[in-house]
């Protein structure tokens, strides 16, 4: 399971990265969970992904990760007109399509039919879904430094936390500077959503090279 959302994962990363569509159409297996071996189950529970808790576990970025090619694949079936297949056990909860259309396959992913509401909504959503990640797998900019993440989590955990805030970031970026070549003053959320974006990347970044983060170079 984890193997085959790593692909999916390292495929959109990409596809993002490049601006081109993805190969991959269309998921049945679910998403892995950050919880206890015994607390895992076969029912559809995926509504309390990612579950609020302070401890971070050794598999909290994985399950983040793989849980962010969803909204990856979103984008970038609205922007290739691509008919996206995904089992819908896979999307429940978080990033999830409206319920009316539960159970039916979406052919309609033309940029015409995605709303700036939509972008806005999706934009909502991946930061609500960031802000359940455990506190020590998040990156805040404006307090978080490369001498507070040494001082309280291990090299590895800085690693992990500075790429998962550059890759959320990322995601943002890339569904509102569509809207800023359009008309900026048209699109003021996408200006500022563009902007804070941004500031935490370049923050990470910073934070990466002070706390000589192995990751640094593949960014």
């Amino acid at each position: 399971m984890e193997d085959r959302w790593t692909i999916a994962g390292l495929d959109a990363l990409l596809c993002l990265s490049l601006g081109r569509p993805t190969a991959i159409t269309y998921y049945t297996t679910q998403l892995p969970q950050d919880r206890p071996d015994e607390h895992i189950n076969d029912q559809n529970d995926y509504a309390t992904y990612p579950h609020p808790a302070s401890e971070t576990t050794t598999f909290t970025y994985h399950a983040a990760y793989f849980a962010l090619t969803i909204p990856s694949l979103d984008i970038l079936g609205r922007v290739f007109h691509q008919d996206r297949r995904y089992g819908r056990s896979v999307a429940k909860g978080w990033f999830a399509p409206p319920a009316a259309e539960e159970g039916a396959i979406d052919t309609s992913n033309s940029m015409g039919s995605f709303t700036y509401d939509d972008a806005l909504r999706l934009d909502g959503d991946i930061l609500a879904w960031y802000n359940l990640i455990p506190p020590g797998m998040r990156f805040d900019p404006d307090v978080d430094t490369a001498e507070t993440l040494l001082q309280h989590r291990p090299q590895w955990q800085i690693n992990q936390t500075l790429a998962l805030c550059v890759k959320v970031q990322m995601i943002r970026l890339i569904l509102h500077r569509p809207y800023l070549r359009v008309d900026p003053s048209a699109y003021t959320h996408s200006t500022e959503i563009c902007f804070d974006a941004s500031h935490a990347i370049m923050c990470a970044f910073k934070a990466m090279s002070g706390a000589k983060s192995s990751i640094a170079w593949s960014w």
